[in-house]
């Protein structure tokens, strides 16, 4: 079944006095504000404030460190649909926010990353990852995903980032892809951690098993 609205999200538009059609989506973040900081006050990523990822060499196998570049999808068929739209806008907006996050983190590290977020309700996930690779060719997929989970007698709001290597072979009538796991984590961001914290967790564990870095 279907929940309606999350019991955070629900707070926080009762917190916020979200009863007016022209609020804007970000007042049904169910988390604090500062939860979507990636930029600085001075219009500067955040990571401009942290010390390098890649300064030092990683830990894990260069050989397996993407030479074509990570393509990060996420969007509409990757999140929970809740039935109140704005709802699933606020949700969108937070994928849109992290995944840029893990994109200027992964380019930071000398390799190539774009951001394919899904923003059309009729195309499946499948669909957007086949047209995302048909635009460029990458070895590394990384999918964001954000839903509700029950947690104890509540319900929390999880984002979880999933990496796959992308391995290509050539055949006569096109070209075929195989996947492979890589990492996985999964936040809880129903709290005050910023969106950016957990993308830089998150390209840590890429760095250290050897996925980027220089």
């Amino acid at each position: 079944m279907r929940l309606k609205l999350i019991p955070a999200l629900m707070a926080c538009l009762l917190a916020a006095a979200c009863t007016t059609a022209d609020k804007p989506a970000t007042d049904a973040l169910p988390f604090k504000k500062n939860a979507l900081i990636v930029y600085s006050d001075k219009g500067r990523p955040i990571q401009d404030a942290l010390e390098p990822l890649c300064s030092a060499v990683g830990k894990g196998d260069a050989s397996k460190q993407s030479k074509l570049g990570v393509a990060i999808v996420a969007g509409m068929g990757f999140n929970y649909a809740y039935e109140d739209p704005r709802a699933s806008e606020a949700v969108l907006y937070m994928a849109r926010k992290y995944a840029e996050a893990l994109q200027e983190e992964i380019k930071r590290c000398g390799v190539a990353a774009e951001v394919h977020m899904n923003a059309s309700k009729v195309t499946p996930t499948r669909e957007h990852v086949a047209q995302t690779l048909a635009k460029r060719k990458s070895d590394g997929l990384i999918q964001v995903s954000i839903a509700p989970e029950r947690v104890g007698d509540g319900t929390d709001l999880f984002i979880s980032t999933d990496y796959f290597t992308l391995t290509w072979e050539g055949r006569a009538h096109g070209a075929s892809v195989t996947t492979g796991a890589g990492p996985a984590q999964k936040h809880k961001v129903a709290s005050d951690a910023p969106l950016a914290l957990y993308a830089r967790r998150f390209a840590t564990a890429l760095r250290d098993q050897g996925y980027i870095g220089r």
